[in-house]
């Protein structure tokens, strides 16, 4: 069993907050908005976001327990991010949601959409293999490229990124399986007897025959 280094990458407290004026124009509905939140060649996760207006009583606590994104790294990938730079960016892009289309959450796209803004983040990754490393907690405006808006007027977002250590251990087994293996923690040439497990198996008889018997009885 060996200790291997781990660090995962949490994002969360995620929450959009427009211009009091906003809230005035006729809509039918209050603004539907989401995340996408990418990091290198991970999957993108993307995430509903909820709404606010500088009007109505601000708590950053409405979402303080909420995650909305985990990316989870092993030390080989840790240390091929290292090679190109010190610190990895991760991007948080929020969108408005116009046509809303049922699994949007899931991964597909809304019927339509309109870029809000891009948030970016650098993270050091290295700095996470031992400590905990807030890399930003707060409101940031919301940009898009197309141009810029009077002060004041941007909607903004409320994110919270952190990286943190999630070590792991890893298991092999040498020769035969046994029954009831002794496991040890390898700490270069030293072994330490950890624990010791039992294993059972049942034949593929017997389970087919339980199976056949809860069907029946259900």
């Amino acid at each position: 069993m060996d200790p291997c280094s781990f660090v995962r990458i949490i994002v969360g407290n995620l929450a959009v907050r427009f211009p009091a004026s906003s809230s005035s124009e006729p809509s039918v509905s209050a603004p539907n908005c989401y995340c996408k939140i990418r990091f290198k060649n991970f999957p993108r996760q993307i995430i509903s976001v909820p709404v606010i207006f500088q009007t109505e009583s601000e708590s950053e606590s409405r979402s303080s327990s909420t995650v909305a994104a985990c990316f989870s790294l092993s030390k080989a990938q840790i240390d091929a991010s290292l090679k190109k730079t010190k610190f990895s960016v991760l991007s948080v892009e929020t969108y408005l949601r116009g046509d809303v289309v049922s699994g949007a959450s899931c991964g597909l796209a809304p019927a339509s959409e309109k870029l809000l803004g891009r948030f970016e983040v650098s993270l050091d990754l290295k700095a996470a293999e031992t400590k905990t490393c807030a890399a930003h907690k707060g409101w940031v405006a919301l940009r898009s490229k197309k141009g810029r808006n009077k002060a004041g007027s941007d909607p903004e977002l409320h994110v919270s990124v952190r990286v943190e250590p999630d070590p792991r251990f890893v298991f092999q087994f040498d020769g035969e399986p046994e029954c009831s293996p002794q496991v040890f923690q390898v700490q270069g040439n030293t072994k330490q007897a950890v624990f010791t497990c039992k294993f059972a198996a049942r034949s593929c008889i017997s389970s087919e025959k339980e199976q056949q018997s809860k069907e029946r009885k259900g």
